[in-house]
C-alpha cells in the first residue's frame, strides 16, 4: 500500500495537468476569435471609409475649418476705380461693375460704380440683387451730408449709437415704408464698418422684402440692396388687394431668426458678400501715364485708356470705361502770371470777375505747385477746370464731373 502522500501528490499532479491543458485551450480560442473579431471589424473600417484615405478638406485642414468659409469657392469681382473687391456666390452670374458718371447713375445724385446681378428672370418677380460704390465726398446736399455724418459715425464708434435715422446712400427712387433697427456689421479684417437692416421699400405699398447693407472705409461707400417677396405675404393682403398695415409691425419686427426667404438668404448669402469686401493696392488698380511734350506723369484707373498725344492741342484726354472723357490736360506756352492767366480764363467763362455769373475761383496746389480752381455754370451742369503756370507752361486741367475719382486723377499729378 503506498504512503498517503505519494497518493496526494499523484492528485494535486493530475489536477495540475488537466487544469493547465484547459486552460491553454480556452486561452487560445480566445485569441482565435478576438483575432478574428479584429479581422471584421478591420473589414467594415475599409468599407466606410473613402478609398483616398481623405476627406473634402485640404492636406492639413480640418472640415470644421472648410465648413467656416463660405465664399471659399465663390467668384471675385474687382472696380478698379474704386480699388475694392468683393466675392459672390458662384450660382450667380458672372458680372462687372460699370461707372456712371452722377448724370447717369439714375436718382443717386452722385458717380459711381454698381454691379448688378438682378437678372430679368428675378427682376420681374421683384427681386434684386446691386451692389454700388460711391465716394463719401461726392455727397453734398443737406440731406445726404446728414447720412454721411452719420455713417461716419458709426465707422468711428463701432457701434449704432449715432445711427438715428435710416442710412440709404446713394438714395433711391422709392420710399422706405418700414424697417428695423440698423445693426453694425464689419467687414473680417475690419477696414469696411456700417449698417444693416430689413425693410419694405418701393414706390407703391407692397409686401416686398429688401435687405440694405451700408458700408464705409471712411473715403468710399459701399451699399448692397437685396430684394425678395416676402413668404407672409398672403397673411396680409386684403380680398380687395391691399395691404394691411400690419404688414408694417411684421417688417419692423424682423430679426436674423426670422422665418423668410430673405432672412435666410442674409445668413447664408448676403452678409458674407459684404463682409468680404476688401481694399485692392493702387498699384492693381490704376496705370501710369507720363509725357515728356507735356511735362508731366499722373496715376489714372485701370479701367480707363488714355488717348494719344494731340501735338496739335498739346494735349491728352483720359477716358473711362464707356469711352467717355472724364479728365483731359493742355499744356500751352506763357510768359503770364497764374493770376492773369485765371482772369483771361474766367473772362472766357462768362464772368467778368470770379462771382460774375456764378463763377468761382479758388486757390489750391497740383502737385506742389500753386494751382487755380475755376467752375463756371453750364446748361445741365458746370465747367471744371484747374489752370497751373510751370515751366513756362500754362496747364489746364479740365474735369467732366467732380467725382472722388476725377480728383483723385488731379492729385497725382506731378509736373517734370
Amino acid at each position: 500500500m503506498k504512503p498517503i502522500w505519494v497518493i496526494a501528490v499523484s492528485v494535486l499532479a493530475t489536477a495540475a495537468l488537466v487544469g493547465g491543458g484547459t486552460y491553454y485551450l480556452t486561452t487560445a480560442q480566445a485569441e482565435k476569435e478576438q483575432e478574428k473579431l479584429q479581422l471584421q471589424i478591420d473589414e467594415l473600417s475599409e468599407k466606410l471609409t473613402p478609398t483616398t484615405g481623405k476627406n473634402d478638406a485640404q492636406d492639413g485642414e480640418s472640415n470644421e475649418e472648410v465648413a467656416s468659409d463660405p465664399t471659399a469657392n465663390w467668384k471675385t469681382i474687382t472696380d478698379s476705380s474704386f480699388s475694392i473687391s468683393f466675392k459672390y456666390p458662384d450660382s450667380w452670374p458672372t458680372t462687372t461693375s460699370k461707372y456712371l458718371s452722377a448724370e447717369d447713375n439714375d436718382f443717386a445724385g452722385v458717380a459711381g460704380a454698381n454691379a448688378n446681378f438682378t437678372t430679368s428672370d428675378i427682376k420681374d418677380k421683384g427681386k434684386i440683387r446691386l451692389v454700388k460704390m460711391t465716394k463719401l465726398a461726392d455727397y453734398t446736399t443737406t440731406g445726404d451730408k446728414s447720412q454721411v455724418t452719420q455713417l461716419k459715425s458709426v465707422y468711428s464708434a463701432k457701434n449704432t449709437s449715432a445711427a438715428t435715422t435710416i442710412i440709404m446712400l446713394p438714395h433711391v427712387n422709392a420710399a422706405i415704408a418700414g424697417s428695423t433697427k440698423p445693426t453694425y456689421i464689419e467687414t473680417a479684417d475690419g477696414v469696411f464698418r456700417g449698417v444693416y437692416y430689413f425693410a419694405s421699400i418701393g414706390q407703391d405699398y407692397s409686401t416686398m422684402l429688401d435687405c440694405v447693407i451700408v458700408l464705409t472705409d471712411n473715403t468710399n461707400v459701399v451699399t448692397l440692396h437685396f430684394a425678395l417677396p416676402s413668404d407672409k405675404a398672403a397673411n396680409y393682403k386684403k380680398s380687395d388687394g391691399t395691404i394691411d398695415p400690419s404688414f408694417l409691425d411684421y417688417v419692423k419686427a424682423l430679426t436674423t431668426e426670422s422665418d423668410e426667404a430673405l432672412i435666410k438668404e442674409f445668413n447664408s448669402v448676403y452678409k458674407y458678400i459684404a463682409q468680404s469686401l476688401t481694399k485692392t493696392s493702387t498699384s492693381q488698380t490704376t496705370k501710369s501715364y507720363s509725357s515728356s511734350e507735356l511735362g508731366f506723369s499722373l496715376e489714372y484707373p485701370k479701367a480707363w485708356s488714355a488717348g494719344k498725344f494731340d501735338s496739335s492741342a498739346d494735349s491728352v484726354t483720359f477716358n473711362d470705361e464707356d469711352d467717355h472723357w472724364q479728365v483731359s490736360v493742355i499744356a500751352k506756352s506763357t510768359s503770364k502770371s497764374l493770376a492773369d492767366e485765371a482772369k483771361a480764363k474766367i473772362m472766357t467763362l462768362g464772368g467778368g470777375a470770379a462771382g460774375g455769373s456764378g463763377v468761382t475761383n479758388t486757390d489750391t496746389t497740383i502737385g506742389g505747385v500753386t494751382a487755380k480752381k475755376i467752375t463756371a455754370p453750364v446748361e445741365g451742369g458746370k465747367t471744371i477746370c484747374y489752370l497751373v503756370v510751370n515751366g513756362g507752361k500754362l496747364y489746364t486741367i479740365n474735369l467732366f464731373t467732380e467725382t472722388a475719382t476725377n480728383k483723385e486723377v488731379v492729385d497725382s499729378i506731378k509736373f517734370n
